[in-house]
Formats: structure tokens, C-alpha cells, sequence
């Protein structure tokens, strides 16, 4: 760090009488740069940064996001454990908690992916962590006024209300995160939306609003006491809740749901990460007890920072290949996928969300000591040695943990006991209230569109698609979606078009080229084709698909030397792929090497006799040859 706490500098006088000690100003943790980097400013950190990857990265929004939510969501439920296991002051007092909680992963894990109730767990899980987000913002905020001074009850009540209200606010105003919790309840079969008119929706939202605006102006007035009282003034906390909410303000009104999740997931995690590297690098100089080797290793000095990291990527890397290969699945396969991601997913949340609750707490006195708080208000002066409180008793803390536990796992197997199989038409309808609910969210009219595409109403669904990519043009299903309905009904000009906009929004996906690609080449458009086909080939080297499109451009050239060796790669990669395997013939027999091209057919038919395209082709070189023949006698 550039600068050091108040509490590093008091704690490293022993071996450095002669040296001066700087001691930055008390409000910050650890010193103005990493603070206000770290934690106050870290929202528009966090948006310039995504931002950036958005325009520059040639990565859709889907795949920034997954990236995002394995290796920074889901890995910063980690370090909390790290400090919890590691710091001598909290495992002592907390010891019997932290081993209930651990024996509780096994059902959480197993139960809810076992009885087919993980997509209810996860939307469980999700209803807990905006409950969560918040509470973080608040914590921060207290963090930064009691360092002030201001460690009033009054204040603390206040913010915390306006914390909680502001960010409810927000939330109702996005359609994007309103959608996605509403798909989430209807999912777990709690159609929670299904009585709400647009109207008593609306209402809702001007009153939260209302209700915002009424408590901002009593934060306000409520400051102005406290330094009129007191002369105490929390310049830290103001700022720090006027970025989170601003940028907040911004990105949920992104059509996108991945854009509207990723700014605050980042930011959030990215807090927390410094939080927790912090406290640690803290408590190893204030701590009474001597910590371990391998949390000295973490804490200590800045380089511990590299093998921080590479734990928070290893508990990552599982849910991000998880997320990732299971997106795309389809059918009973993506149902499974769903049940384990749901399973992991509660798990995951509730441990991090748990551990949090007892080692953050800002009144216990090992946090105030380590962040150099005084239980007074005021500020300077020395601060004390951590000495751990006396634990709780260890049924108490039993019965604590069990609880926490069992609360959730309660109401997964209470909702899960209820009907979500939907019939399709009920479902539609309720997909269709939701768009009108939450008109500016993208994937409400994607869903709507497809739902309506799945019913055979294909006006619907090109009305609800074309919404969806007017609205999120970085979201390449709408756009996939569109131009496969063009190319069943002939549409050849505005198949090509929407396959370039989901071909823009997901660059580096393969099957969207090979998509773009046959739409070009449908239309003759041969130079636009071939390119295409080249890039699908260099993303996908192992998909026949590929090779035998470039072979067919180069065939309706006339170039038949050079498209003989792509069908032949096609052929060779699929050895059941039709027409690979009779272009390669066809193509033989014009250029005169029929007795190679019979013997193409003869492989391909050996595996697949009954193929009548394939028969007919053999008899016509059959003849051809003939006729050739008998002109040659």
C-alpha cells in the first residue's frame, strides 16, 4: 500500500525508533489512493472498465459475464473463509458456527439438485443476496462514519433505512433485474407478478421513489446535525453512497440484463476483495495471537495479494465451467445442469452471506480494533491490541448455525412442494404480462418472442424478437432467432442482416458464422461467403460444416482443384455427413477422376446404404461414365 492505516503505523514501532511515522488521516482503512480506488470510487471503476471490454473486447455480454461470475461473483465467496479459518481472534470464538456450516454443504449441495428443486434454490439464493448487496453498501458506509466519529444510533438507523430503500428503488426502476426476478419466481413456481397490473406496478415505483426522495432529504438534514452537534463530518460515506447509487442509477437501466448485472457484481466483489486482504493485513500486526504461516504468507506483505488472487481464480474456475458449458445445453441435459448450478449456487451464497454476518460486524470490538475505530466516536489516539471477546456457547452456536441453514433449505423444499409445471399456454400468457410489466427489458420480449415462436405464432414472435434486438443489440439470441425464422419463410435479405447482428453482438461464436456464412452464399454474395466460412474454420477446426461451405463457394466458381481437398477434409472429419462426402464425388467424377469418385460413394454408402441422394448420385456418374465410354469407342 502507498499509505498505511493509523493502526499499521502505531503497531510498527517496535525495531524503527529511528524512523519517522506518517500517519494518514484516520477515516480512511488503509489510505486515500486504495480507498477511494478499492472501495468509494470502485463503481466507476468497475463501469470504465466493462465498458472498455464491452467496445473492445469482441466478447458478447453473455461471455463477460459468465467469465465475471465464476472467477469474481462466485470466487469472492471464498475469502471470507480464508479469514475465518486462518485468524486465530475469530476461529476461537467462532469455531463451532464455522463446522456446522461446513458440515451443511453436503446437503445443500446434494438435496435440492437430487429432488429436482435447484432452480428454486437458486432463485432462493438470489432473493438473499440482494438483501445482501445492500447490506455491504451499508456496512461500508457505517465503516467510514464511525472512523469519522459518528457512531450514533440515530445515524445508524437512518442509513441503513435509506440504504435499504434507495436500493429496492433502483432495483423496481430496472427492467432488466425485474424481469429476471420475475422469470426466477415463475421458474420456482411462484408467479408473484401474475396479479400486478402495469398500473398497481407503476404505483409502486413512484412510491419508492417518493419514499427515496423523503429520506435523501433526511439523510441530508440529518448530516448537517451531526456537524452542527458534534462538528463531526462524513465526507467518506456521502461519496461513497453517491458513486454506488449513481452508477447504479446508469447501469440498470441498460436493456441488456447481463450489462445491468455485471457493473454492480464487479464493483461489489472488488470491495470486498480489498476489504478482506485488508482487515488480514491489519490483524496480523494488531492480533494478540499469532496467525498461521500460510495467512502470514497471504496477509502480510503485498505480495501475498498473487497467491490471494490465485485462490479466489481456483474456487472460481469450477462455477465458471459449470456456467459456461451448461448455458448452451439443451434439454434434459440443460434441466440437470440447471438443478447442480441452483445447488452450487444456494451453497455458495449462504456460506459467504453466513460468515459475513459474524466476522464484519462493525460494533463487535476485534473489527473496531483492527480498523482503528474507538468505541467513543472519537479519533487518534493509540489504538488497543485485538483481544478476542469470549465465545458464545457452543450449543448456542450450533443452534445458530442449524438455523441459518435450515431457514433456507425450509423454504426451497416448502416452495419446491408446489406445482411448477405450467401448461404452455398458461405460461405464455404469463410471459406476456410480464413484457407489458417491464417494457424495457430485453429479455422479456426474447422470451416472450420465443415462447410465442414455440406456439407456431410467428407474428408475435418476430413483433417481440425485433423488440428485443432494438432494445439489447449486444444480445445475440433475439437476432439468431430472427434470422432463423427469415430463412424458413424465404426472407433470404433480412435473414442476412439479423445473422450480422448476432454475428457483431457474439464474434467468436461458430455457429452463428456458419450461420451468417450460408446465409451469404444462399444470396451468390461469394467474396462475403467465403470469408465467413474462413473464420468458422479458424474458430471451429474440427467442424466439418465449415470446410465443406468454403468447398461449395469455390464449386460455384468453377474452381474445383481447390474445393476437392475441402470436401475431402469435411468427409474426413464427418464421416456420416452427406453432403461433404457427395460434393467430394460429384466434384471428382467432373474433373474425370470418376473411378475415385465411385469409390467416395462406395465408403460413404457403407456406412449409410439406405441414403437415396447418395444412390442416385453413384447411378448418374455410373452412367455418365458409360456415356463417356461409348463416345471414346
Amino acid at each position: 500500500m502507498a499509505s498505511r492505516s493509523q493502526a499499521i503505523a502505531a503497531g510498527r514501532v517496535s525495531g524503527s525508533r529511528d524512523r519517522a511515522v506518517v500517519k494518514p488521516a484516520p477515516t480512511y482503512i488503509s489510505g486515500r489512493f486504495s480507498d477511494n480506488f478499492w472501495i468509494i470510487l470502485s463503481p466507476f471503476v468497475a463501469l470504465a472498465a466493462l465498458v472498455a471490454l464491452w467496445n473492445w473486447s469482441g466478447q458478447s455480454d453473455m461471455t463477460i459475464y459468465s467469465i465475471l461470475f465464476g472467477f469474481i461473483v462466485t470466487g469472492h465467496h471464498m475469502p471470507g473463509w480464508i479469514r475465518a479459518f486462518g485468524e486465530p481472534a475469530v476461529y476461537e470464538r467462532h469455531k463451532v458456527r464455522l463446522w456446522v456450516s461446513l458440515l451443511a454443504i453436503p446437503p445443500l449441495v446434494i438435496l435440492p439438485a437430487f429432488l429436482g428443486l435447484g432452480a428454486v434454490a437458486l432463485t432462493i439464493a438470489a432473493a438473499f443476496d440482494l438483501w445482501h448487496v445492500a447490506m455491504q453498501q451499508h456496512g461500508f458506509g457505517r465503516i467510514y462514519a464511525a472512523k469519522a466519529g459518528d457512531v450514533g444510533r440515530r445515524s445508524a438507523k437512518l442509513d441503513l433505512v435509506c440504504v435499504l430503500t434507495w436500493y429496492a428503488t433502483v432495483v423496481a426502476w430496472s427492467d432488466s433485474w425485474m424481469e429476471g426476478i420475475a422469470r426466477s419466481f415463475r421458474k420456482a413456481g411462484l408467479p408473484i407478478f401474475d396479479r400486478v397490473s402495469p398500473g398497481a406496478w407503476a404505483a409502486v415505483k413512484w412510491g419508492l421513489l417518493a419514499a427515496s426522495v423523503l429520506l435523501l432529504a433526511a439523510y441530508v438534514a440529518n448530516a448537517i446535525s451531526v456537524w452542527r452537534e458534534r462538528r463531526i463530518w462524513t465526507p467518506h460515506k456521502h461519496l461513497l453512497h453517491l458513486a454506488a447509487f449513481s452508477v447504479l442509477i446508469w447501469t440498470y437501466q441498460y436493456s441488456s440484463w447481463f450489462r445491468a448485472q455485471s457493473v454492480q457484481n464487479l464493483f461489489h466483489a472488488s470491495q470486498y476483495f480489498f476489504m478482506v486482504w485488508i482487515y488480514g493485513n491489519l490483524s496480523i500486526r494488531r492480533d494478540a495471537t499469532r496467525p498461521g504461516a500460510f495467512y502470514r504468507a497471504i496477509f502480510r506483505t503485498k505480495k501475498g495479494t498473487l497467491l490471494f488472487a490465485a485462490l479466489v481464480a481456483l474456487y472460481g474456475i469450477g462455477a465458471y465451467l459449470l456456467y459456461s458449458s451448461g448455458y448452451r445445453l439443451i434439454g434434459g441435459d440443460a434441466e440437470r445442469t440447471v438443478q447442480v448450478i441452483g445447488s452450487i449456487g444456494l451453497t455458495s451464497l449462504l456460506l459467504h452471506f453466513y460468515v459475513d454476518s459474524f466476522i464484519w460486524k462493525v460494533r463487535s470490538k476485534e473489527v473496531r480494533a483492527a480498523l482503528a475505530i474507538r468505541a467513543d466516536g472519537g479519533v487518534g489516539g493509540a489504538p488497543q491490541p485485538i483481544t478476542p471477546g469470549p465465545p458464545a456457547p457452543p450449543l448456542r452456536q450450533g443452534l445458530h448455525a442449524a438455523a441459518y441453514f435450515g431457514l433456507p433449505v425450509l423454504l426451497v423444499a416448502v416452495v419446491g412442494a408446489g406445482n411448477r409445471k405450467v401448461p404452455p399456454e398458461r405460461e405464455l400468457a404469463q410471459i406476456a404480462h410480464e413484457s407489458t410489466l417491464f417494457p424495457k427489458s430485453a429479455y422479456t420480449h426474447f422470451h416472450y418472442g420465443a415462447a410465442a415462436l414455440k406456439k407456431g405464432d410467428r407474428g408475435t414472435a418476430r413483433r417481440e424478437l425485433s423488440r428485443a434486438v432494438e432494445l439489447a443489440p449486444t444480445f445475440e439470441g433475439p437476432a439468431r432467432a430472427l434470422a432463423e425464422l427469415d430463412g424458413r419463410e424465404g426472407r433470404h435479405d433480412e435473414e442476412i442482416e439479423h445473422a450480422r447482428i448476432a454475428v457483431k453482438a457474439e464474434p467468436k461464436d461458430g455457429n452463428l458464422r456458419y450461420l451468417f456464412a450460408t446465409a451469404l452464399a444462399r444470396q451468390k454474395r461469394l467474396d462475403e461467403a467465403e470469408a465467413e466460412y474462413r473464420e468458422v474454420t479458424r474458430l471451429r477446426p474440427d467442424f466439418a460444416g465449415g470446410y465443406e461451405g468454403l468447398g461449395v463457394v469455390y464449386k460455384w466458381r468453377g474452381s474445383l482443384p481447390e474445393a476437392i481437398p475441402l470436401f475431402r477434409k469435411a468427409a474426413d472429419l464427418d464421416p456420416k455427413y452427406r453432403e461433404a462426402w457427395c460434393d467430394l464425388a460429384g466434384a471428382l467424377a467432373t474433373v474425370g477422376q470418376t473411378r475415385e469418385a465411385l469409390a467416395t460413394l462406395a465408403s460413404y454408402r457403407s456406412r449409410r446404404p439406405d441414403d437415396p441422394v447418395a444412390a442416385d448420385l453413384e447411378r448418374a456418374i455410373r452412367a455418365d461414365a458409360a456415356q463417356q465410354a461409348q463416345r471414346t469407342q
